[in-house]
């Protein structure tokens, strides 16, 4: 079982350049990739979501990509004439305004926004792509060790879950045969107060038979060790999917739900509502798993 939470980073150090990836995975109802790196590596994202995608199956994961390059590039500089020409008038007209001689030299105008900019490029290169992949897949190798550490603990705390439904399964199942009691005991208590009135026999019987059979919970608690023996089937499954987890988790709350509406016994009530909660909680950690 792997977690759809984990952590995991990688660096590279050369003589020219720095490589810092972090990957982070979080829940996520599907697969979403979302690259935070440098422009340089624009051309290759197609690349390394496809890397991703081939470990990372379901989750939101965030890639952070850090590049340093100590290569000395020819420094690039722009100068922007037009914002040169804006400036100048706007301090002829201030100087003229308060009456002051205006006295501009080169270095204040080149400490004005917009004046100057400067551009050192670093362009990737075959190698620093494939030692950027490379950087990658080890990151995403030891976050999918951590995803596999905490899916180890978030499987013992699932077939905990599992256990607990489980009892509150046969303890409904040894309080069926009294709920069916007290719900005969009542209507033939009934019938005594008709027992005087013309009623035929053959037709009560049914009616009686009737009702025992709709509140009868037989046929959810059967239902209901089912889906347990299939949740507990594909929690040991090498390649167990959450959202299939998931899907049991709803059926085990409808059946359990079913049994409530039919539960006319106080103490198959309580266990009624015990075991939802405890299904909630199964449900809440099947959210985890990939």
């Amino acid at each position: 079982m792997i977690s759809m939470t984990g952590f995991g980073s990688s660096t590279l150090k050369s003589t020219s350049l720095r490589l810092e990836v972090n990957l982070r995975c979080v829940n996520g109802r599907y697969l979403d990739i979302r690259l935070h790196m440098p422009k340089e590596y624009s051309a290759v994202e197609t690349e390394i979501k496809k890397l991703i995608s081939q470990t990372v199956k379901r989750g939101t994961v965030d890639v952070y990509i850090n590049r340093n390059s100590v290569q000395h590039n020819e420094l690039e500089i722009f100068v922007n004439t037009k914002a040169v020409k804006s400036w100048m008038g706007a301090l002829q007209k201030i100087g003229k305004s308060a009456k002051l001689e205006m006295n501009v030299s080169v270095t204040d105008l080149l400490n004005l926004t917009g004046v100057v900019n400067y551009q050192q490029e670093s362009p990737i290169t075959k190698q620093e792509k494939a030692q950027n992949l490379r950087v990658i897949k080890q990151a995403l190798k030891n976050c999918q060790a951590e995803r596999k550490r905490e899916g180890l603990a978030l499987k013992a705390d699932i077939q905990g879950h599992l256990n607990d439904i489980g009892q509150f399964s046969k303890k409904m199942q040894r309080l069926r045969e009294k709920a069916n009691d007290e719900l005969k005991k009542k209507y033939e208590g009934r019938l005594k107060k008709w027992q005087d009135q013309d009623l035929d026999p053959i037709r009560v019987a049914h009616e009686l038979t009737m009702i025992l059979e709709k509140s009868d919970i037989n046929e959810e608690l059967s239902r209901l060790s089912e889906h347990l023996k299939n949740c507990n089937q594909l929690l040991h499954h090498r390649d167990v999917k959450g959202k299939k987890l998931d899907f049991y988790s709803q059926e085990l709350l409808r059946e359990v739900n079913t049994i409530g509406s039919k539960s006319q016994l106080a103490q198959l009530t309580s266990l009624v509502v015990d075991a939802k909660s405890c299904i909630e909680r199964f449900r809440e950690q099947v959210q985890n798993v990939e």
